[in-house]
């Protein structure tokens, strides 16, 4: 059935979402066909208010479009009511504020970043493992996203950036700037001998975690040892760094040579010598041009020297001096997106360059 249309659209056409609109558009023609019902496609040519884009939440049929091969070809907007976006025929989830982490791995703003940018791309999703695995598809191109990892930095560089001894090694041999970690493995016959007196205080920590998790401050042998013990316990190898003075602490994102996000992280508790957002710290974009300079000068030389195409490169600022703390080869920006809808949209554009250059 076709028909010409003119004038209020819901006086001319009954199906249901075009009653639902009861939007002033001029609208060609109409066809299609689901379920039996003839539904609307209507090509729109005029620009509609943001608070109207989109199937009515209260509406069953149109909350059975996004199911619907060539359903209503719509423009991309937002709906309270749903708390989503309507992108590309797809509701894609809004985001929440608030620091606080997720309540489960489907919560995350990186899935709801990673759905977004794909569909911006007219690509597809698929998830796997209560979203901790994603598999993109975009015309011929496929990639895997697994936890905040893209497919984009080749196995022995990801793995080399995820091991705090072994990136010391390649940065000190590149002559990068940095933190220097060495290995601890009690009971190993290859460890090497420590003159832990000499060197104290230490920190202590899983040689391949990450996100401050098993961090340990030791000042005293007796609390080395307790730390040693209680961390071999759970991981396989460990670190132990000096226990420096640290001013600032920053985080960098690169894509290929570019930085694109650097922020300071700020203690909230002078007591807390740690800079983990998980642990209150507070996120600041990096705007002063010299320090952004400064750190686009030393992350790129820790990409470089591992290897890297995506990556974030944590530094601090040690009597006035940069050093790369450590490096990581998958992207979590989750507390950073999660501290205001600015710094969320800036996670979006990030992970959004990173799903483009997955599958292009």
């Amino acid at each position: 059935m076709w028909g010409e249309h003119s004038g209020r659209l819901a006086d001319r056409c009954q199906c249901k979402p075009c009653r639902a609109f009861h939007l002033h558009l001029s609208v060609r023609r109409c066809q299609a066909r689901f379920a039996g019902f003839l539904l609307c496609q209507s090509r729109i040519s005029e620009t509609i208010s943001q608070s109207a884009w989109g199937p009515r939440a209260d509406d069953k049929s149109a909350n059975d479009l996004q199911g619907v091969s060539g359903g209503l070809l719509i423009a991309p907007g937002y709906d309270a009511r749903r708390g989503a976006y309507w992108t590309r025929g797809v509701w894609v989830k809004d985001f929440l504020d608030g620091v606080a982490g997720p309540s489960s791995i489907t919560d995350r703003h990186f899935v709801r970043h990673v759905e977004r940018a794909v569909a911006e791309l007219g690509g597809s999703i698929a998830w796997h493992s209560g979203h901790w695995i994603g598999e993109i598809s975009r015309g011929g191109a496929r990639g895997l996203i697994i936890g905040y990892s893209f497919p984009l930095n080749n196995v022995a560089s990801a793995k080399a950036a995820d091991d705090k001894v072994a990136t010391t090694v390649l940065l000190l041999a590149a002559k990068v700037a940095c933190v220097e970690h060495r290995l601890v493995r009690p009971g190993w016959t290859g460890s090497p001998s420590v003159n832990w007196d000499r060197e104290l205080p230490v920190v202590v920590k899983p040689n391949v975690e990450s996100g401050g998790r098993g961090v340990r401050l030791a000042t005293a042998t007796s609390e080395l040892d307790t730390a040693i013990k209680e961390l071999s316990g759970r991981y396989r190898a460990l670190a132990w760094s000096p226990f420096l003075a640290v001013e600032d602490e920053y985080r960098t994102v690169f894509l290929d040579g570019e930085l694109l996000l650097a922020f300071r992280k700020i203690r909230a508790d002078p007591a807390e010598w740690r800079h983990n957002l998980h642990l209150g710290a507070t996120p600041e974009v990096c705007a002063d041009p010299s320090t952004v300079d400064r750190l686009r000068q030393v992350g790129g030389d820790a990409m470089a020297a591992l290897g890297l195409r995506f990556a974030t490169v944590d530094v601090v600022v040690v009597d006035g001096e940069l050093l790369v703390m450590e490096v990581n080869s998958g992207v979590s920006l989750e507390r950073f997106s999660r501290h205001s809808r600015e710094y969320s949209a800036l996670a979006g554009d990030v992970y959004a360059r990173a799903v483009a250059a997955s599958v292009n």
